[in-house]
């Protein structure tokens, strides 16, 4: 339910934003509460309010508790505040060139040092790759040997039928 009025033409409004209903003041004990609660549905508007994105009816309602309310009132000029401050900012001064300074510098200095390794041959690092790949193979073959494989394989079978037995039983009977 809305405010007032149709919200849905105020530009605030447009992404399907809903506006919370204002209470009515009451004569009773709970008028502090509702008077609190009041305030914090007119604070939550405040933004819209200031600028001037809600309909002509909710802006009177709004206009009548600032008028009343002194907090409300404070939280008005600081979000105005904060509009001015937001719309004018501070002009930016002038900031020194530095750039060229720095790059003078950096023409100016020493140069990094000159690599002294000489550099490896084609033929050796291809002679590495080769031993490399050799001792890959080679280890692979031990390996199919020993059976190392064969039994890590019998391993997760067996995990793996423990596992199903397990989920088995608690599909047909709940918890173990």
């Amino acid at each position: 339910m809305l405010l007032s009025g149709d919200c849905q033409e105020a530009g605030h409004y447009r992404q399907n934003r809903r506006v919370p209903v204002i209470p009515c003041q009451t004569n009773d004990a709970s008028e502090r509460r509702g008077a609190q609660v009041k305030c914090e549905l007119i604070q939550y508007q405040m933004a819209a309010y200031a600028a001037h994105e809600l309909p002509p009816e909710t802006s009177l309602l709004i206009e009548k508790h600032l008028n009343q309310c002194p907090e409300c009132q404070a939280w008005y000029q600081e979000i105005v505040e904060m509009s001015h401050m937001w719309e004018s900012p501070d002009p930016v001064t002038d900031m020194p060139d530095i750039v060229s300074g720095v790059m003078e510098e950096i023409r100016q200095m020493p140069p990094l040092a000159v690599r002294s390794l000489p550099r490896s041959r084609p033929r050796e690092s291809q002679k590495s790759k080769l031993a490399h790949f050799g001792l890959a193979a080679c280890l692979t073959f031990c390996l199919f040997q020993f059976g190392i494989f064969e039994h890590l394989g019998n391993g997760l079978t067996e995990a793996t039928q423990h596992l199903s037995t397990r989920v088995e039983h608690i599909f047909k009977e709940g918890n173990p």
